[in-house]
């Protein structure tokens, strides 16, 4: 099964992601872990095993901590862990920067669910 972990203050994401992925979440496929806050995902990832998730999807800004810190946060606890930067702007500037922290990729919103169905199984 793949873990994903989506961290973003917009709640009206998760519905969706639940729609979209409604039958690899019935055949146990796949699982969402839904975070509002960026601190809160940290606190699950340090309680967690190393690799008990498959990739993370972070919204690029919440209040507490922008995407691009959580990512930096994440990449210092594990190095391998896969994790996407999503935004609703196409920043060149804040792609650069995720890159060079790590990210394994960056999407833009409104999520194009093919793509994303692609990355994820």
């Amino acid at each position: 099964m793949i873990n994903v972990i989506l961290v973003d203050d917009e709640t009206d994401l998760f519905p969706l992601f639940n729609v979209k992925f409604k039958r690899e979440i019935r055949n146990n496929e796949i699982k969402f872990n839904f975070f509002t806050s960026a601190r809160d995902v940290l606190e699950f990832i340090e309680s967690s095993a190393n690799d008990s998730f498959n990739y993370i999807l972070s919204d690029i800004n919440m209040p507490d901590m922008n995407g691009l810190e959580l990512l930096d946060s994440i990449k210092r606890f594990n190095e391998n862990q896969k994790v996407f930067i999503i935004s609703s702007t196409n920043s060149e500037e804040n792609n650069i920067k995720a890159k060079r922290i790590g990210a394994d990729g960056f999407l833009q919103k409104p999520i194009d669910f093919k793509i994303l169905k692609e990355i994820l199984v």
